[in-house]
């Protein structure tokens, strides 16, 4: 039974954190911080927030 309890619980947990990478732990950035991040998140491959 706790195997299947951990797994229940896991599973929304790392979706939420992966799906929604947006949410408290990360906050947005703000324009100057956005600026500063773009040329890193070019190189990373990343969408820079425009």
């Amino acid at each position: 039974m706790s195997e299947n309890a951990v797994t229940l619980i896991d599973r929304p947990y790392t979706t939420v954190q992966v799906t929604r990478p947006d949410q408290e732990p990360i906050p947005a950035p703000t324009a100057a911080e956005a600026e500063m991040l773009a040329p890193l998140g070019e190189m990373v491959g990343l969408q820079v927030w425009a």
